[in-house]
């Protein structure tokens, strides 16, 4: 008896090593994040209108609609923890629409934009808060 307290141990503390190694080793889900876009046409006067929507795996989010015509940013046009960006443009101002990742949750945030002109300095404001997504 005295010795198979010692054995049992022991192969506890293997299994135990085992799960923890096979545990690492798993595959880490990256949800699949896609934009897609609705726009109205213009009247020739005002900016055309652009509903954004997100897709995170199967959830569905209306993001907010845009002036201008929205497209996806490239990677480095994106900020720090950052995983996914759109950009809404029209007649030298618009939008930024991004995913964040912060403290191991995914948030939506806007930050608005004017264009540079040879008199004035251009505006990339500060990405703001604009809800907190399920993963």
């Amino acid at each position: 008896m005295k010795k198979i307290v010692p054995l049992l141990i022991v192969v506890t503390l293997m299994l135990i090593l085992a799960l923890a190694v096979y545990r690492l080793q798993l595959p880490v889900h990256t949800p699949a994040l896609t934009w897609s876009f609705t726009t109205e046409d213009a009247d020739g006067i005002d900016a055309p209108k652009t509903t954004v929507l997100l897709q995170i795996d199967t959830q569905k989010y209306t993001v907010g609609t845009y002036a201008g015509t929205c497209f996806d940013r490239h990677r480095d046009e994106m900020g720090d923890g950052e995983i996914s960006g759109v950009r809404c443009w029209w007649a030298g101002g618009g939008d930024d629409v991004g995913v964040f990742s912060e403290q191991g949750k995914m948030v939506l945030k806007q930050r608005v934009l004017d264009e540079w002109t040879a008199e004035e300095w251009g505006v990339i404001g500060d990405f703001q808060f604009l809800r907190e997504l399920q993963k």
